[in-house]
């Protein structure tokens, strides 16, 4: 097998992984990634619309991301998993006190 036939079978299989991976749209003449299956070890020079189904770690326009639970919805996941009282306390004080 020549080197150039290794290169073109090494090419062939990388498309068919990013077949595997990633779905494509066309839109208004230009090209988009609608979807990623599996994570993204890299950056994303460009933006998000959509949802993320995982964690987040690195920077966000230069700023450190780090996820914040609104209080509503820490109640909520608190209730739902049968938190302690003490748990629940210390939730309502912060609520009261904002």
């Amino acid at each position: 097998m020549t080197k150039e036939q290794r290169t073109i079978d090494y090419l062939i299989e990388s498309l068919k992984e990013v077949h595997r991976l990633v779905t494509f749209k066309l839109t208004v003449g230009e090209w988009h990634v609608e979807d990623i299956k599996g994570d993204v070890l890299g950056n994303v020079h460009g933006n998000i619309y959509g949802d993320v189904y995982g964690g987040v770690r690195g920077n966000i326009q230069g700023k450190h991301w780090k996820f914040v639970e609104a209080p509503k919805d820490k109640l909520k996941r608190l209730i739902e998993q049968d938190a302690s009282k003490e748990e629940l306390f210390k939730l309502i004080d912060l609520l009261e006190d904002n």
